[in-house]
């Protein structure tokens, strides 16, 4: 088995201004001494297991399969997280590669609930549709505050870590708040059954009417 590697998020050494598909993301050391490069930033899978130490991982927790991420977000998606994963955030650890597998799975949540709403791409997003998540994850999907606030977390990232070279979410997700706030307003888990459940045809019908909305007074 290859021996573990440090990380490389770098360009190739061929090209200081390499684009995307020479970036590499993930490579080990083969046993005759070489390097062996694993995934490239353009790959559908980024194969991240010579950077996990925990034996009780699964394999497919061990890497990324960007064909679980619908399309229209994909792009967008693995531009944020190889931002995260490269830069980080500001007085925090670096991520390490469980930690970018897990915030993809969260996203990838996301995207798919605003895919079955017909959202086109991050630009397409708006305010509602964030609200409307967020009410989906705590009555019908009834999820835990711990998970809520990861899944509200990578929704900071992805407005962190916008890029004008990329499909982007545009607006911060709760001005003045955090994903910590939105997340400790679920209350107990025993409250949640009280909670009205809006029926997801009638959800996505009000955010037809609400882009209606938008789209005239534009």
């Amino acid at each position: 088995m290859p021996n573990h590697a440090p990380l490389s998020l770098r360009p190739l050494a061929t090209s200081a201004a390499a684009p995307h598909s020479a970036l590499i993301i993930s490579s080990a050391m083969a046993p005759a001494g070489d390097t062996q490069i694993l995934s490239r930033y353009d790959d559908d899978v980024w194969e991240l297991w010579p950077y996990f130490d925990q034996s009780n991982v699964t394999p497919g927790n061990k890497r990324i399969d960007w064909a679980r991420v619908p399309e229209q977000f994909r792009e967008g998606c693995k531009s944020v997280v190889y931002r995260y994963w490269k830069e980080g955030l500001p007085g925090a650890t670096p991520p390490i590669a469980r930690s970018i597998v897990a915030i993809t799975m969260h996203l990838t949540v996301l995207f798919n609930f605003l895919a079955a709403l017909g959202v086109r791409g991050l630009s397409q997003v708006h305010p509602i549709h964030i609200s409307g998540f967020i009410h989906h994850r705590r009555t019908t999907d009834r999820v835990k505050p711990g998970t809520l606030v990861r899944n509200l977390l990578g929704i900071e990232l992805l407005y962190r870590f916008r890029s004008e070279d990329v499909d982007s979410l545009g607006f911060h997700p709760w001005p003045g708040s955090s994903a910590a706030d939105q997340a400790g307003h679920t209350g107990p888990v025993r409250s949640i059954g009280g909670t009205a459940l809006i029926p997801p045809p009638v959800l996505q019908q009000l955010y037809v009417t609400a882009e209606g909305l938008l789209a005239r007074a534009c």
